[in-house]
């Protein structure tokens, strides 16, 4: 193909994939992004610094994001769009694409275009990058601290080390989770410039520029970190292994709701095993980023795990590199004649194909549909009307917000179960269905040995990744 006409299917794939980006931004928030949310604002409004700081110490605190949110508030006042709030995770899913192709047409046209389409339809890539959390600007750091240790083993320039350092600065301010990916950076590092220098006291010299900044800052957070970090949000933690196949089927276009064998994870695995001992062989130390990322991080979680305690989302490092991975072995496969072309083919038309079927499911309910909630329950009655729900704080925040931002605070109010005081609640809902059905009906104390019915008016469905499905009762007359 042409390099012109590769070009422009690379520009192609890149508004397609933006575009997708700033669908999957709209729709409504959910709880994590208004969690983040409302710590930010209680700092603001707290006189004691030491309220700010401990904000940096809860596992729902992105900081860069959460600070961003800050800046947002004060920038266009209350009650913003959820794409204000949004708009750093969407440029940085957008501008991850562009540093993707940038990477790939180093090395081909077919390189570039295959990888920018894989990462484009990607659906857990656009899910992250269209929501208020530290999960899309990590990805931007992982792929951008990855190029500019590429080029700078090829090249050293002081610009270089200042781009590195600052994007690694920046992954680690978007989420904790960075630490792995630096980690993977450092020995790749270590690996490589030790190879050309064959001296350590040489080698160590040239990776304090690159590392040390930010092994100081980690090991200060650390150090106040390991005795006041608060963790916060993982109501359902999976097993280790559950985790890591969920995240990767969803990558590659697998419905992980409805595929639970292990045989596509294990096939992964093979090929990830085989591209990274391609790449040692060739001398490219670029193999053990993947290495350790991808295989040594989820070997070591499923080593030490004593009891269910991860959320699948913590494998998303693991997963990006994978697919970066992948690509690579499709775009080599698709280089070669005969039956590997084809196989290629299969691979990417597979794979871009199960993303579209996850993203249209997304599109049914996507992080949930709490306004719609809202205005079933006010068009219902022009009276004030008192609500309730369980779990009380996710769907309690829920209610708050999105009734505050509907303009409604006057006619409903959200009452916790311990505030009810005997007098029921005019609705109810159940936010902690995961999967299951709802009851039609359903029977709720309300002190002194009395009884109220709840009968369901409506299931409001999220899918995917990220939110919370929720059904409301209204009580029984």
């Amino acid at each position: 193909m042409p390099r012109n006409v590769s070009a422009l299917c690379l520009i192609a794939t890149l508004i397609v994939g933006s575009g997708l980006r700033m669908w999957a931004a709209g729709g409504d928030m959910w709880i994590d992004e208004i969690w983040s949310l409302n710590q930010m604002r209680v700092a603001q409004n707290s006189e004691g610094f030491g309220d700010w700081i401990a904000l940096f110490f809860h596992s729902n605190t992105h900081p860069l994001n959460s600070l961003y949110m800050r800046f947002i508030d004060g920038w266009f006042g209350p009650s913003p769009s959820p794409l204000a709030y949004r708009s750093l995770s969407l440029l940085s899913g957008i501008a991850s694409l562009g540093l993707v192709a940038w990477w790939g047409w180093k090395r081909s046209p077919s390189t570039a275009i295959i990888t920018t389409l894989l990462f484009a339809f990607s659906y857990p890539l656009i899910n992250y990058s269209g929501e208020a959390r530290g999960y899309g600007p990590m990805i931007l750091a992982i792929l951008g601290a990855s190029c500019v240790l590429e080029s700078y083993l090829q090249t050293p320039t002081t610009r270089k080390i200042m781009a590195f350092v600052a994007l690694s600065l920046f992954g680690l301010l978007s989420h904790l989770l960075f630490v792995v990916v630096l980690a993977g950076l450092g020995i790749w590092a270590l690996a490589a410039i030790y190879a050309v220098r064959r001296n350590i006291v040489s080698t160590a010299a040239r990776l304090v520029p690159l590392f040390g900044l930010q092994l100081v800052v980690i090991s200060a957070y650390s150090a106040v970190a390991l005795n006041n970090m608060v963790r916060g949000g993982d109501c359902c933690p999976e097993p280790a292994l559950d985790s890591i196949r969920i995240m990767i089927d969803w990558t590659f276009g697998l419905d992980a709701n409805e595929v639970t064998s292990l045989f596509p994870l294990l096939g992964l695995t093979l090929l990830v095993i085989g591209a990274i001992i391609r790449l040692a062989q060739n001398g490219n130390h670029l193999w053990i980023l993947p290495a350790i990322v991808v295989l040594l991080f989820p070997l070591i979680t499923l080593i030490i795990e004593t009891e269910p305690n991860v959320i699948h989302r913590y494998y998303l490092p693991s997963a990006v590199l994978t697919l970066l991975l992948v690509s690579l072995v499709l775009a080599w496969l698709w280089q070669q004649c005969g039956w590997k072309r084809y196989f290629a083919l299969c691979g990417i038309v597979l794979i871009t194909m199960g993303n579209i079927n996850l993203l249209i499911k997304f599109s049914d309910g996507g992080r949930g549909q709490y306004s719609r909630v809202i205005q079933t329950i006010a068009d219902a009655s022009t009276s004030p009307q008192r609500i309730s729900g369980f779990p009380n704080f996710s769907v309690g925040t829920l209610t708050r917000h999105h009734v505050e931002v509907s303009g409604l605070g006057e006619r409903l109010q959200f009452v916790e179960t311990k505030d009810e005081q005997g007098q029921a609640v005019d609705w109810f809902i159940n936010g902690y269905l995961y999967g299951r059905p709802a009851e039609q009906v359903i029977t709720r104390e309300t002190g002194g040995g009395g009884s109220v019915s709840y009968t369901l008016i409506e299931t409001y469905s999220q899918w995917g990744l990220s939110g919370d499905t929720w059904a409301l009762y209204r009580r029984s007359l």
